[in-house]
């Protein structure tokens, strides 16, 4: 199989099996960003301000407002006034956030618990681990951040 006949391929395979779609299910009534906020809080101890989730996430910060004032309103997080500097809020999960946290990892765990039982553990990994290679490959080459 030429070069070309390879790509075409692989394209075909990509369109479909929508990698981007595989995980979508998992928490399905939380958009992504405040899933990433929830787990993030959870692996970060600490004062973690919407500056450091911003640049975690790489977008704005008006755009980590918005997601945290959503997020507050829902009961996942509450903003404080840092006690090194009262201009700048520290954001904590609340008992419902964690709760929340819990129950987008243990979905997760299951999700992947199917995978490994179906795939296989080691030819689940490997393909992590050459998805990991891919993901080096494009940021290498300026293509990702």
């Amino acid at each position: 199989m030429n070069k070309n006949d390879q790509v075409l391929s692989i394209i075909k395979k990509l369109k479909e099996n929508k990698p981007a779609k595989v995980f979508k299910k998992v928490s399905d009534d939380l958009d992504s960003g405040v899933r990433f906020v929830l787990l993030y809080l959870t692996e970060n101890k600490g004062e973690v301000y919407a500056s450091s989730i911003s640049e975690a996430m790489n977008i704005s910060r008006a755009r980590v407002g918005i997601l945290l004032n959503k997020m507050e309103t829902k009961g996942y997080i509450t903003k404080e006034a840092s006690d090194k500097d009262a201009r700048i809020e520290v954001i904590n999960l609340t008992n419902k956030g964690l709760d929340r946290c819990k129950e987008i990892k243990d979905e997760i765990a299951k999700y992947i618990s199917i995978i490994v039982d179906k795939v296989g553990f080691n030819e689940f990994n490997h393909f992590l681990d050459t998805a990991c290679k891919i993901k080096n490959v494009l940021k290498e080459g300026g293509y990702i951040d």
